[in-house]
């Protein structure tokens, strides 16, 4: 089950930017979880660390269809700063609902 997210920022427009003017952009993405290196042990050798995934579903411009190919910019944007606890927090808050109804339908 992949879950679907969207983000808007902005870029360009500053001092040291090579685009003048500021462009919003509106994603839309799925993201898997990363996982840390795993050491060796007496019944595996170990595995490699392994990055969160990120697959743009679409990529607007202020409001309009962005077909460029430079969007690894926004995939590193997302892979640093998605937020974990907020997706965790919905969640939990999902799961406990599916309990209680559960546990109401029993009663």
């Amino acid at each position: 089950m992949s879950r679907t997210y969207t983000l808007t920022t902005s870029r360009g427009g500053g001092i040291n930017d090579a685009i003048e003017e500021e462009q919003e952009f509106t994603v839309t993405y799925t993201i898997s979880k990363g996982y840390p290196a795993r050491g060796p042990s007496y019944a595996s050798g170990g595995e490699p660390a392994e990055p969160p995934q990120v697959e743009l579903l679409t990529v607007e411009m202020d409001g309009k269809p962005y077909d460029g190919d430079d969007v690894d910019w926004l995939v590193t944007f997302i892979e640093e700063n998605h937020d974990w606890h907020e997706a965790a927090a919905e969640l939990a808050e999902y799961r406990y609902e599916q309990l209680r109804d559960q546990r109401m339908m029993e009663d």
